[in-house]
């Protein structure tokens, strides 16, 4: 079978797009935790 080469292109845009979003999320839930911490120190 013989994968094209939109779909192989569409593939990794979407392994891109979660890594993205991983690290946002991940950034953001950091920025969260300091800012809690920042309040209470």
């Amino acid at each position: 079978m013989k994968i094209s080469k939109s779909m192989w292109e569409k593939r990794n845009k979407n392994i891109f797009l979660d890594i993205f979003i991983w690290n946002y999320n991940v950034v953001r839930e950091n920025a969260l935790t300091n800012l809690k911490k920042g309040q209470y120190n």
